[in-house]
Formats: structure tokens, sequence, C-alpha cells
């Protein structure tokens, strides 16, 4: 999403990632602090909430067969 966004390496974002279920929320915030740390993200949430992710640049993503809702804010 950064090179679609022309976003530096370097350059901090926010993000919002809704994913299908209460289940994977679970497990992602699990991962919480290491996706931040990859996505170079200041503040990253994770929510069932579809309206939280119309902010910024959204994409859906097919993960394992699962619908994920990524926002990203520059």
């Amino acid at each position: 999403m950064r090179k679609e966004l022309d976003l530096p390496v370097e350059a901090f974002i926010e993000a919002i990632i809704v994913p299908p279920d209460k289940q994977s929320v679970e497990m992602l915030i699990k991962w919480k602090n290491f996706i931040a740390e990859e996505v170079r993200a200041s503040k990253l949430e994770i929510t069932l909430e579809r309206r939280e992710a119309s902010k910024g640049y959204v994409k859906e993503w097919d993960i394992g067969g699962d619908k994920y809702l990524i926002a990203v804010i520059y």
C-alpha cells in the first residue's frame, strides 16, 4: 500500500485493520506491536467497526480466504 501511495520507506503512518471476525481480532492483538513495527505505524487500531476504516487510503485484502479491510492514514 505504501507503493500505491508513493510513501517514503521511512515515513510513519497510522493504520486501521478491520478483520473478518472476533477471533481474528484477538489473534492480531497478540501481534499488534510486531505489525506496527513492520509497517512503521505510529498508531495501529484493530477493530471490527468498518466505519473506523473509512479514513485515509482503504483497501480490502483477501488473506487466506478471509476479507480484511486495511486503512492507511498519512
